[in-house]
């Protein structure tokens, strides 16, 4: 019960953004939208390890802001990908179908990837003393837990830098 009450936000967050992206691309552009859902990724990604902080709360605490946490980041994906699409459409005068399969290949690619890198630099930064599985001993703040999330802020405030380089998209486009 406790895994589906904490997956409902990512519901919520799929339904709201699904509307959000049309509102937003049509009056701010692409672009702006792309940002957003970058900054909701990096937003919920310097949440999460600060989730533990919750604990000491109670059990009411911890899930309403597990929840929190989980629709900031579940807006991500609506805004982010149909603008990543819109702003790649844009650009593309010839061969169209070739450079949406090599973006849609690069995304699943990442995608794929993305779970196994972190995850590992995430059980790298616990150490194991060898008496007991369930003992572990942490590195010092910030290369402990919080690491593989700091990874992937860092990767988030990245793409934010490298998205004031994209091209402005003809007004056409832009205003949807």
């Amino acid at each position: 019960m406790q895994v589906g009450t904490a997956l409902c936000p990512l519901a919520a967050g799929l339904f709201l953004g699904a509307f959000s992206f049309p509102f937003i691309a049509k009056r701010y552009g692409a672009i702006v939208s792309f940002r957003c859902a970058v900054l909701f990724f990096f937003g919920s990604n310097l949440l999460i390890p600060q989730l533990r902080s919750f604990v000491p709360f109670g059990t009411i605490s911890l899930w309403t802001a597990v929840l929190v946490v989980s629709l900031i980041r579940s807006l991500g994906g609506p805004l982010g990908f149909p603008s990543l699409g819109v702003m790649l459409n844009a650009v593309l005068t010839k061969n169209v179908g070739f450079w949406n399969g090599i973006a849609s290949s690069s995304l699943a690619a990442g995608r794929s990837a993305a779970p196994l890198v972190v995850g590992s630099v995430w059980s790298l930064t616990l150490l194991h003393d060898g008496t007991k599985a369930s003992e572990y001993k942490a590195w010092p703040y910030p290369v402990d837990y919080h690491l593989a999330f700091y990874i992937m802020c860092t990767v988030a405030l990245i793409n934010v830098a490298l998205s004031l380089c994209f091209p402005k998209p003809p007004v056409a486009v832009a205003q949807m």
